[in-house]
């Protein structure tokens, strides 16, 4: 975090940058000259006296990173492979004074984790091989290869109390100094320790260890104060294990059962030899850095729902004891982020202030400034109908349009903002001529550059207003619906939003969006290799007459070209035919009304078959083992989809072929159709080649084909079966499980390895759907709450437990339900795996009723409803009750369609809403 090391840095970035070495600089100044001139080996020869004077004057420093750029140098010349590098540096180590060794071998296992992160997708992608592989490193494993990385620095690090006398001021020539000072990290044994933790924490060691090796539950100690987390031992009970055998049933992972070879065990070890070497230091920066550091590595890869709640506390009691520090302001920054990731950004903000203010010109200081600013920064985007017609007009408006007591027509569209931190909006709607954008070439017309966005500010605007919004006092993102303006006149607008009055870019977030103002509507669609259309009036669907429709393509050099104008028929109608490939942008006029096509729409003509000769395969099974006899059989038709007609073709011959998953020819018959069009035939699975999918199909004749699998497997010799609670579960106790693994003997599997994971899943009430479906969006749809590992006893039974918590972002008053899935993979002694899943519904409540009644009715007939009682898991129960029928207060008028989103934000319920409108409905969640 402080520092980096400068020799591997030359290697990975090839930088030609030196930190000099005063008694050298002249030397150093030969190798840059030449390295500049492109010449290595005058380089490489420049190099070795600085080498020998370096290690006489035991400038360790200067040394190391001689000897690393020599070794890229000569690299260079052979070729530039990372093998040669490796091994030359390999041979330098055998060779090398003992105080450089550490820093050589840290740089060696930088080199391998360097070329990894180059030739991931190589790694990834190669499975273990069974014999041991090379000392070529570029054809490894990702096992072998990070069993390396894990060895050159577990070497490095087995001479920790060497390192720890080195102060790491005696290699400033090496490491690139950051911007804080070198109590953070004081010696040798620090910088390394640290590089080291950056390999066991990296993401990529779960494609390298088993999934047991990354447990790390969130009430483990990893979340207790330096002193309990010091005196823990991750790897007692895993020892204790190896000595006497397991024992059943294991307790938590983190109870002592992580192996040695586990990352997240030597990560442990690291942290805890950091803190334990600190401690006592007369200056603590570097054992408060250590332990935020642990924290952190924590929360990053702990599981468990109480994973943030015990952070924020071991935060907060860090940050309590060590406040006359600045690097208390670091950690509250960490305590900040763990707030805000819970959207409590008011909360957040707050930890961040305490720290930027405490501690203003310290890196967790500025960090928490900016957190600061990142919760406070405005944010606005504004969504409307494309096409607007609401103008205001003389008279009386049209019989079917209902008129609000400020005249202002129900039909008009509103402006959804959605902001944070904005009070005020201010809009302007420029005038713009939309055929302009048949001249600039635009494939579509809200595509601006730059130059046109500055030029559409300066314009002088046809129509400015504005709008107070209410605050967002929790920094939380609201929608707010506004009345779009019904005082433009019909044309082509660009519609500019700011929160600055000024519509200046500083500090200012300034949105355009193009709209239409017109009563027509155009309505455009493909079919059978033309573009079809409709030119209609938008507020009844009356269609318009004698229409001018335009179209136009662009060319190869990127010229609008127009085709003939159509004119539309009494319907409304036009009929487009373009060239096949091409997209076509349309306008409409109408009696000084026009309006333009969103996008550009293109024609394919679908060459269809309508009449077609295929052959359908049947088998008798979907897969099979080498040596059996796959039979199939066929039938060939003719199929015309014009008259869907479907005829079987009678006497016809064809040649069915088999062939394997590479395609080649494995074996083939000769077959004539019966008089029902079908026939018979067979083929043996081959023995002798790759196994997989093969497929039958025809190659002279009628076309068709099928897949079969053709594999070899065993039949299971054991089944697993979870029972069910004894005793009703409730919502926050202990649920207990018992399984067993019983082979199809009846002998019991004992001594067997069993992994489980228990996910929850919040079960709404059907009428979420329509009610309050933002909260849905809140709640993850599957969490997984548990997970471990268990063996199964003399008798084949295990028993699985957890406890059955709620989310605890659903409320009681939801009426929400939980389903607690429960998986278990259980693997015998010679590696047969075999699985069981059970589901388990809890709730608030034990019993659910639902309502039901037909979605039609009549005043003629009485209303019939169905009331059904079950338990949570669907069983019928009998059960009392009351029913109340009230009268929902009709609508005085049609309501348009809520058009926008629904928001995120929840302030209360609203005040009296008009529950018939669907605008109000949706208004009530924000």
């Amino acid at each position: 975090m402080k520092w980096s090391c400068a020799s591997f840095l030359i290697i990975v970035a090839f930088n030609t940058a030196v930190v000099l070495a005063a008694p050298r600089d002249a030397q150093w100044k030969e190798v840059d000259e030449a390295i500049q001139k492109g010449l290595p080996k005058t380089a490489i020869e420049k190099l070795d006296p600085i080498i020998q004077g370096a290690l006489k004057d035991n400038a360790w420093g200067e040394a190391t990173k001689a000897i690393a750029r020599k070794i890229v140098l000569e690299g260079n010349i052979q070729g530039n492979k990372a093998e040669e590098k490796i091994t030359r540096l390999e041979a330098e180590i055998a060779k090398a004074p003992k105080e450089i060794v550490p820093l050589l071998d840290t740089i060696l296992a930088n080199w391998y984790w360097h070329y990894f992160q180059q030739n991931r997708w190589r790694f990834v992608q190669r499975t273990q091989t069974t014999q041991a592989p090379g000392k070529d490193f570029t054809t490894w494993d990702l096992p072998r290869l990070f069993a390396e990385i894990d060895k050159q620095f577990q070497k490095t690090l087995a001479n920790a109390d060497a390192l720890k006398k080195f102060p790491v001021s005696t290699f400033d020539d090496l490491l690139v100094k950051g911007a804080l000072p070198d109590s953070y990290r004081p010696t040798l044994y620090d910088f390394i320790a640290q590089e080291a933790l950056k390999f066991y924490a990296s993401g990529e060691q779960a494609a390298a260890k088993p999934e047991d090796a990354f447990e790390l539950a969130a009430d483990s100690p990893i979340f207790d104060d330096a002193q309990k987390f010091m005196v823990w031992d991750p790897g007692s009970r895993r020892r204790e294990e190896e000595a006497v055998g397991p024992k059943t049933p294991n307790p938590p992972p983190y109870v002592g059962g992580y192996y040695k070879d586990s990352p997240i065990f030597k990560a442990i070890g690291l942290y805890q030899d950091l803190l334990k070497f600190h401690r006592n230091d007369k200056d603590r920066s570097a054992f408060i850095d250590d332990d935020i550091a642990r924290l952190a590595y924590g929360y990053n890869i702990a599981f468990g729902e109480e994973k943030n709640a015990r952070y924020k506390a071991a935060l907060r009691a860090l940050v309590d004891k060590w406040a006359d520090h600045e690097l208390s302001a670091f950690a509250l920054h960490h305590w900040a982020r763990a707030v805000q990731s819970e959207e409590e950004f008011v909360e957040a903000r707050k930890i961040a202030l305490r720290g930027a203010n405490a501690f203003p010109n310290s890196a967790g200081g500025k960090l928490c400034r900016n957190l600061v600013s990142e919760i406070e920064a405005k944010a606005v985007a504004i969504t409307t109908e494309r096409v607007w017609n609401c103008q205001r007009r003389a008279g009386v408006p049209p019989a079917q349009t209902q008129v609000d007591s400020k005249g202002r027509r129900d039909a008009c569209p509103t402006l959804e903002v959605r902001y944070r931190n904005v009070t005020n909006i201010y809009f302007r709607a420029v005038a713009y001529d939309w055929n302009i954008f048949l001249q600039k070439n635009h494939s579509r017309p809200e595509s601006l550059n730059e130059t046109e966005r500055k030029e559409l500010l300066a314009k002088q605007a046809t129509l400015e207003w504005s709008a107070n919004l209410p605050a967002t006092p929790d920094y939380k993102e609201r929608t707010e619906a506004l009345p779009e303006p019904d005082q433009l006149k019909s044309g082509f607008y660009f519609l500019v939003a700011s929160h600055k009055p000024d519509f200046s870019e500083t500090d200012n977030q300034i949105t355009f969006t193009d709209i239409w103002v017109s009563d027509l509507a155009l309505v455009l669609r493909r079919r059978d290799g033309q573009i079809e259309g409709f030119v209609l009036e938008a507020n009844s669907g009356e269609p318009v007459a004698g229409a001018e429709v335009m179209a136009w393509r662009l060319d190869n050099q990127g010229n609008r070209v127009p085709h003939p104008a159509l004119t539309t028929d009494e319907n409304g109608f036009f009929t487009f035919k373009g060239n096949q490939g091409q997209s076509y942008l349309f306008r409409a006029r109408h009696n000084g009304r026009e309006l333009g096509s969103q996008q550009e729409y293109s024609a394919y003509d679908y060459e269809r078959q309508r009449t077609y000769n295929q052959t359908i395969f049947f088998t008798d099974r979907a897969i099979y083992r080498p040596g059996q006899t796959i039979q199939y059989k066929g039938i060939c038709l003719r199929v015309d989809h014009e008259k869907d007609n479907y005829e079987v073709l009678a006497g016809r011959e064809l040649t069915v072929v088999f062939a394997d998953p590479n395609n080649k020819e494995i074996a083939r018959q000769t077959h004539r159709c019966n008089d029902y069009g079908s026939f018979s035939g067979s083929f043996t699975a081959p023995r002798d080649r790759l196994m997989g999918t093969m497929r039958i199909y025809v190659t002279q004749g009628s076309t068709g084909q099928a897949n079969v699998n053709v594999e070899e497997y065993k039949r299971p010799k054991f089944q697993v079966a979870l029972d069910a609670p004894k005793t009703a579960t409730k919502l926050n106790d202990k649920v207990s499980l018992t399984g067993h693994a019983i082979s199809y003997t009846g002998a019991a599997i004992d001594g067997a390895k069993v992994k489980y994971r228990v996910a929850r899943e919040v079960r709404w009430p059907y009428w979420w759907g329509w009610y309050d479906s933002w909260r849905r969006r809140s709640i993850p749809a599957s969490q997984e709450i548990a997970h471990g590992a268990v063996a199964t006893d003399t008798g084949g039974s295990f028993k699985i437990e957890f406890v059955a918590r709620p989310d605890p972002k659903v409320s009681e008053k939801d009426e929400a339900s939980f389903s607690f899935s429960i998986y278990a993979d259980v693997t015998d002694t010679a590696g047969e795996t075999r699985s069981a899943q059970r589901s388990i519904n809890v709730g608030f409540t034990a019993l659910q009723a639902t309502l039901s009644a037909g979605d039609w009715q009549t005043e003629d007939k009485p209303v019939e409803a169905g009331i059904t009682t079950t338990t949570l898991d669907g069983e019928p129960q009998v059960a009392e009750g009351s029913v109340r029928i009230y009268r929902l207060k009709q609508p005085d008028k049609v309501h348009r369609t809520y058009m926008g989103g629904i928001s995120d934000y929840h302030p209360g319920p609203a005040q009296n809403p008009d529950l018939s409108n669907p605008k109000r409905k949706c208004e009530s969640v924000r």
